[in-house]
């Protein structure tokens, strides 16, 4: 049930430019998480900040997402952060 509440959210959040908007200024991957929890209760999406914590940590497959891609690897070795397009920010959870 964490997986299709998962998946839910991720579609709210990106059919909704305000929160997309409101999620932008969040850097930390834990603060987002407390957000997206909070939006979630809000819109009857049953999913705590702890479980949308572990859903980024374990990524779409249900495992680490240990591997990073070539845009990854070139933010890591220019001490830039990933940059996400759907909420403006980094931490994103649409890239997991």
């Amino acid at each position: 049930m964490t997986s299709q509440a998962y998946e839910q959210l991720k579609t709210l959040v990106a059919s909704t430019p305000a929160l997309k908007e409101k999620l932008s200024s969040v850097k930390e991957v834990g603060d987002a998480a407390e957000l997206l929890a909070v939006i979630a209760a809000e819109n009857g999406i049953a999913i705590t900040a702890e479980q949308i914590k572990q859903q980024i940590a374990t990524g779409s497959e249900g495992r680490p997402n240990d591997e990073l891609d070539d845009a990854a690897l070139e933010a890591v070795s220019g001490g830039g952060s990933p940059w996400c397009w759907m909420t403006d920010g980094c931490y994103c959870f649409f890239t997991k």
